[in-house]
């Protein structure tokens, strides 16, 4: 099976027909830009909109937890509502929700948070096939 780079990494697939399958995704302009717009759409929202908006009305602190909590929500609410044991989830995005309103704080720039969100994700995604790959 041929190997692929993505995320800094290679992905390697274990038949053929899993690498007919990504490459037939890769293929739709739409699934290749979404990586990019989801990020972008998550730090506009989170980032410039919310944090920005409670910095000014009600204060860094508030900023800070009401930014974090409500991204980390975003990110489990549609599995939590099914399964509540999946609330714990929540815990695994306060970092980079912390980390994403610093960094959008102390650049003052929606860009540096978009790229920093690419490579906590990118970095999450290779640690996920190093994983799959011990097992």
């Amino acid at each position: 099976a041929k190997e692929y780079p993505l995320h800094g990494g290679r992905f390697h697939f274990r038949t053929n027909l899993q690498q007919k399958i990504f490459h037939g995704i890769l293929q739709l302009p739409n699934i290749r830009s979404m990586f990019l717009n989801v990020k972008i759409v998550e730090e506009m929202l989170f980032r410039a909109g919310m944090f920005g908006m409670l910095r000014e009305l009600s204060g860094r602190k508030v900023a800070y937890i009401v930014s974090v909590l409500l991204f980390a929500l975003y990110h489990v609410w549609s599995f939590a509502v099914i399964e509540p044991l999946y609330w714990i989830y929540m815990l695994q995005y306060i970092p980079a929700g912390y980390l994403l309103a610093r960094c959008y704080e102390r650049t003052n720039s929606i860009w540096s948070a978009i790229f920093f969100h690419m490579m906590v994700n990118s970095v999450a995604v290779n640690a996920l096939d190093m994983l799959r790959e011990l097992v």
